[in-house]
């Protein structure tokens, strides 16, 4: 068995002593908005922004520009893993963001596969973790959600071991997840 499920204190206590911890420390991927760790997910109607919308969150937050209040803040490292469009339609979308200015080498790394991947596959599942310790991101941008499995997600079964793949990535990364 996996460590990371035997059980532990941490696991089963009492409220009361879950209370009486220390309270941690803010570790903010986004401040105010998203802790390492955090996954969200967005859903809408196909054309309706989402990728444009966390494109600019990832570009953002690699530039150290809070996407919210435009305050500067420190950059994270961001992972763009873009599942669905071409790489041309990606770097246009890209520099249309960034209006001529620049990333500092190194905040932010794209992954292109547009035909989408499977990671219901071991193979998949190896090669996002290895790229996940290469990397190291702060921030995984990802999507969309169908294409991480090519037979889609309409099944509750897909869906729970996309969630569990994810949240195991978010986990031992300490990574923030947007999706």
């Amino acid at each position: 068995m996996d460590e990371s499920v035997l059980l532990t204190s941490k696991h089963v206590q009492d409220v009361n002593d879950l209370l009486a911890e220390e309270d941690p420390e803010y570790d903010w991927c986004i401040e105010g908005v998203r802790e390492q760790g955090e996954r969200c997910i967005l859903t809408g109607n196909e054309g309706k922004g989402k990728s444009t919308l966390l494109r600019q969150i990832a570009i953002q937050v690699a530039m150290g520009i809070h996407p919210f209040t435009l305050e500067e803040c420190e950059p994270k490292k961001v992972w763009l893993l873009d599942l669905e469009n071409p790489r041309a339609l990606v770097k246009r979308e890209i520099n249309k963001i960034l209006a001529g200015r620049e990333i500092e080498k190194g905040w932010l790394v794209t992954s292109l596969w547009p035909q989408g991947i499977d990671i219901s596959h071991d193979q998949w599942k190896l090669l996002m973790v290895e790229l996940l310790k290469m990397i190291k991101p702060s921030l995984l941008v990802i999507g969309p959600m169908y294409k991480l499995f090519p037979g889609g997600t309409e099944t509750e079964q897909l869906a729970s071991q996309l969630a569990f793949e994810i949240d195991r990535w978010r986990v031992e990364f300490k990574c923030s997840v947007l999706l």
